[in-house]
């Protein structure tokens, strides 16, 4: 039986999950409660976000490493999050995001690693200008209706941080 494409062989958290090489910290000492996480096949890789700034202190970081926000409904809702998302205090998010940072600066594995700080969702707050225009528009063959595919995909933003990363990288489009 194979598994849902949610949970396929090529996604990362199936690559990760029977690695001592990877691991994800989640504040508050809590699994996510998406769909994703439901199985707790993750639970393995999974650790709180204290346990994150000791291991960046002390040099134990796994090979690849996620840390998230507090996203919670329950931190949404008595305003306590730390993430991007609407609603959300853009200063707060901006400190969790320095405090990671400044973990990984500080500890002793920087000089050996590249910190990609990657945005998962659109939500436009940092596109400006309206998307490019597809010259051609796609085709499909099911029955409609169909989304307008008029113009490119929203644009989700990624930085690289560390010393291997160069200084300024700009890409206008597509």
């Amino acid at each position: 039986m194979s598994e849902p494409l949610l949970y396929g062989p090529l996604k990362i958290w199936n690559a990760t999950r029977t690695s001592s090489a990877a691991g994800t910290y989640k504040p508050e000492c809590r699994k996510l409660e998406t769909g994703l996480f439901a199985s707790r096949r993750y639970d393995g890789i999974s650790y709180p976000i204290e346990q994150f700034w000791r291991d960046a202190r002390e040099g134990k970081l796994a090979n690849v490493v996620f840390v998230d926000p507090n996203y919670t409904d329950r931190a949404e809702d008595m305003g306590t999050s730390n993430d991007y998302h609407p609603w959300d205090n853009l200063l707060v998010a901006e400190g969790f995001l320095a405090k990671v940072h400044d973990a990984l600066k500080n500890g002793p594995q920087w000089d050996r690693m590249v910190f990609v700080l990657n945005f998962d969702e659109h939500g436009g707050f940092f596109d400006h200008l309206p998307l490019p225009i597809v010259r051609t528009t796609p085709s499909s063959p099911a029955q409609g209706p169909h989304p307008n595919l008029k113009r490119l995909g929203f644009r989700v933003p990624a930085i690289a941080m560390g010393p291997f990363a160069p200084r300024k990288i700009e890409t206008a489009g597509p």
